[in-house]
């Protein structure tokens, strides 16, 4: 049996979705070669003694209407871990691990609207975490 981490967290929670369809966008272009930018902002609150709230905003489209739409989605998870963690430990379960589980929850949501969209269905493909830089 594999033995649970000391990192743990709570029930990540919805805090925001928009959607918003470009009524401009040319609905002739070929959506199967259109490549959505997606921009990740990761941002940490109440950071106390062995707990953060972690909150991972992902948007999809731009704002200079070339996208068919914008989405933007926001989730967030308060982060426990115990005595034995390092502070580099620590700040790399903070900047990597924990957007990563935020942005597995995000995926069905994007999904989810995006299917019921008059577009493609868009799937979020796997994010490298270990190049980003968070906010602390």
């Amino acid at each position: 049996m594999v033995p649970l981490s000391g990192f743990r967290f709570t029930n990540p929670f919805l805090v925001k979705l928009t959607y918003d369809i470009n009524p401009s966008f040319d609905v002739k272009k070929e959506l199967a070669e259109f490549n959505f930018p997606v921009a990740l902002n990761v941002a940490r609150s109440n950071q106390q003694a062995h707990e953060s709230d972690v909150i991972l905003e992902c948007i999809l489209g731009d704002e200079e209407q070339s996208s068919p739409f914008r989405l933007s989605i926001t989730m967030q998870a308060t982060f426990q871990w115990g005595n034995d963690y390092s502070d580099d430990m620590v700040e790399k379960l903070l900047s990597q691990n924990a957007p990563s589980l935020l942005l597995s929850y995000i995926r069905p949501h994007v999904v989810q609207i995006t299917d019921a969209s008059p577009f493609a269905t868009v799937h979020i493909p796997f994010l490298d975490f270990t190049q980003m830089a968070s906010d602390s």
